[in-house]
C-alpha cells in the first residue's frame, strides 16, 4: 500500500467520525474505489458507469494523491470483519497560470452502507478547510468558490451540501435517443446543404465554425488551429471523418457542424453526439436540427441503435430543448453545487 497514514490527513477539521479509519489514497485502492464508484451509481441512478480507466487516468496526473483520501470502516459490511473501504474524497486546487484564478473542486463518495456515518461530514469539513486555505493565496480581486457535482437523485448527499450552504449553480443533462426504428428525415428549411467533413480539405473551415458557434458559450476557451486540430483529430481515439457532418451555404461557407463518433467504450451500439454547432447568425433555421438527423440516419443505417449526448441545461439558445424536439430524451442530471467562499473584489476570504 502506497498510500500514507496517520492523523495529517485530517488536520484542521475535527477527527473522523468512531470507528472509521481514513488514510491517503494509493495504486493499491483502485480497484476498491471504482466498486465504491459503482455501488454509488447502481443506488442513485440505477446502473454501473464507471470503469477502471475512467480513474486509473485521473490518478495519473501529478501529485493526485496529495488531497486523495479513502475510509474503512471494519466489520458490518464483510463477512469476515475485515477493514471496508466505504469512502473516498478528492480536493483539487488548480491555479490557471495566466489569470492567477483557482478551481476548488471536491469528489467524493460514501458506500450507501455508510451513509448517515458522518463519513461525509468529516470529507467536507476538511475540504472547506483546505479550500479557505487555499483562497488565502488567491489575489483578492477573483471570486472564490468550491464546487462539487452530485447526480440528480442523491438526496442524502443534496441536503449535507445545503446545509454547508452550498448552492445549485448548473445542471449537466446526459440525453439519449433509441434507434430501434429509422430516424424521421431532416426537414429542409433553407438553402444550405448538409454534407461529410473530408480531411485535410475541411479542417480550418470546420474550426472557424466551431469558434464562431461556442464563442458565447459560458465554459469555451478559444483556441488556435493548431491546438484544435491536434486535440479533435490527431489526438482523438476512432476518429472518423465520414461521421463528422457539416452544414454548408451555396458560397460554400461551413456555417454549423457536428461532430460525431461510433461506438462507446462500454456500450459498442452508442453513438455519441460529441460537438454540435452553428454560426449566430445562421441559427434559427432547422440547421442544427438537420445537422441531428442527417447524423441519426447514418447512425442507424450503420447498425448503431442508441445516440448519447452531455449538455448543460442552461446553454445559450436552449440546446436541451432542441435535443429533446430532435427525440432525444434526458436520462439522467448532474447537480453542480457551489459554496462562494469569497466573492469576487473581496480582500480576503468569506
Amino acid at each position: 500500500m502506497d498510500g500514507a497514514t496517520g492523523a495529517d490527513v485530517g488536520a484542521g477539521t475535527p477527527p473522523p467520525p468512531p470507528g472509521v479509519d481514513v488514510r491517503r489514497a494509493g495504486w493499491d485502492d483502485l480497484d476498491a474505489v471504482v466498486a465504491l464508484y459503482n455501488a454509488c451509481s447502481l443506488d442513485r441512478v440505477g446502473e454501473a458507469i464507471w470503469e477502471r480507466d475512467d480513474l486509473h487516468h485521473r490518478w495519473l496526473e501529478p501529485d493526485r494523491f496529495a488531497d486523495t483520501l479513502v475510509a474503512e470502516r471494519h466489520g458490518g459490511l464483510v463477512a469476515d470483519g475485515g477493514a471496508e473501504l466505504v469512502g473516498y474524497a478528492e480536493f483539487s486546487a488548480d491555479v490557471d497560470p495566466w489569470t492567477g484564478e483557482v478551481d476548488l473542486y471536491l469528489d467524493a463518495r460514501v458506500h450507501p452502507a455508510a451513509t448517515g456515518s458522518g463519513i461525509g461530514t468529516f470529507f467536507l469539513r476538511r475540504s472547506v478547510a483546505r479550500a479557505l486555505a487555499a483562497a488565502a493565496g488567491v489575489p483578492g480581486e477573483h471570486r472564490v468558490a468550491l464546487r462539487t457535482s452530485l447526480p440528480d437523485a442523491d438526496d442524502r448527499g443534496r441536503a449535507l451540501f445545503q446545509r454547508f450552504g452550498f448552492r445549485p449553480v448548473r445542471h449537466f443533462l446526459d440525453m439519449r435517443l433509441d434507434l430501434d426504428d429509422p430516424p424521421p428525415p431532416p426537414e429542409v428549411r433553407s438553402s444550405v446543404r448538409i454534407r461529410r467533413f473530408v480531411l485535410g480539405v475541411d479542417d480550418e473551415a470546420v474550426w472557424r465554425a466551431y469558434e464562431a458557434g461556442f464563442a458565447d458559450h459560458w465554459a469555451h476557451e478559444p483556441q488556435s488551429f493548431e491546438d484544435w486540430r491536434y486535440i479533435a483529430i490527431e489526438h482523438e481515439e476512432h476518429v472518423d471523418p465520414t461521421l463528422w457532418f457539416l452544414a454548408e451555404t451555396q458560397e460554400g461557407g461551413i456555417v454549423g457542424v457536428c461532430l460525431t463518433r461510433a461506438g462507446m467504450r462500454d456500450d459498442p451500439e452508442m453513438a455519441y453526439i460529441r460537438d454540435l454547432a452553428v454560426v449566430p447568425a445562421w441559427r434559427r433555421r432547422g440547421i442544427a436540427t438537420r445537422l441531428l438527423r442527417t447524423a441519426f440516419a447514418e447512425f442507424h443505417a450503420r447498425g448503431l441503435r442508441r445516440v448519447g449526448l452531455e449538455v448543460d441545461d442552461v446553454t445559450l439558445d436552449g440546446a436541451a430543448q432542441l435535443y429533446q424536439r430532435a427525440g432525444m430524451r434526458i436520462a439522467r442530471r448532474t447537480d453542480v453545487y457551489e459554496l462562494e467562499l469569497r466573492p469576487e473584489g473581496s480582500p480576503g476570504p468569506g
